[in-house]
């Protein structure tokens, strides 16, 4: 659910603790981030600019997360890949 608390200043700008709010370094939390972000924006409580900031680091996290996901998953192919005889069973020596 989005925190619909005002914020500080109103002058457009956020503190550091209502940054901290967003953790836009769990990408799981993206939307409710997103929709965070949004609505502070839509009602005038952030510039558009820092929403646009906060979105653009919202969409490196998540992509910095999936790169890691998949370096897991190449590990753990390499992995089983590994002792496998690769000159039998349509390896790539493998007669044809």
């Amino acid at each position: 659910m989005v925190d619909p608390t005002p914020l500080d200043g109103g002058d457009g700008t956020i503190t550091v603790g209502q940054a901290r709010r967003l953790n836009i370094a769990d990408p799981k939390r993206g939307p409710e981030t997103l929709n965070r972000v949004a609505r502070w924006m839509l009602t005038g409580a952030i510039r558009p600019d820092l929403a646009r900031t906060f979105a653009y680091l919202a969409q490196v996290a998540v992509r910095a997360s999936d790169v890691a996901d998949l370096a897991e998953r190449l590990d753990a192919l390499e992995d089983a890949l590994k002792g496998r005889d690769m000159t039998t069973a349509g390896g790539r020596h493998a007669k044809h």
